[in-house]
């Protein structure tokens, strides 16, 4: 299955959870969320992904718990021995 159509219980998307918990350490939910602008429940739903974490939260999350956005990605993608898939060039469009 590509790997954008995959669920959000995925092997890949539960180690990017694992990984956000296991950085946030001894910080509590309440303190992050509020950092976040978020509630603790949201927080909550977010890292037993019960809400799908998108690109700005996890943003934020990585920001709240003072963690380089560039580092957390290139670990992770490394963890899960991401490769890009080769993809054939986008036709160009045609004249008329």
């Amino acid at each position: 299955m590509p790997r954008s159509r995959q669920s959000r219980y995925s092997s890949e998307y539960r180690l990017l959870l694992e990984r956000l918990v296991a950085l946030r350490g001894d910080e509590s939910q309440t303190l992050v969320a509020e950092r976040m602008g978020t509630s603790q429940s949201m927080l909550s739903k977010l890292e037993r992904g019960v809400v799908r974490m998108d690109l700005s939260d996890l943003l934020s999350y990585l920001d709240a718990i003072g963690k380089d956005p560039l580092e957390f990605i290139t670990d992770y993608l490394h963890a899960i021995n991401w490769r890009p898939t080769r993809r054939k060039p986008a036709a160009a469009p045609r004249s008329k």
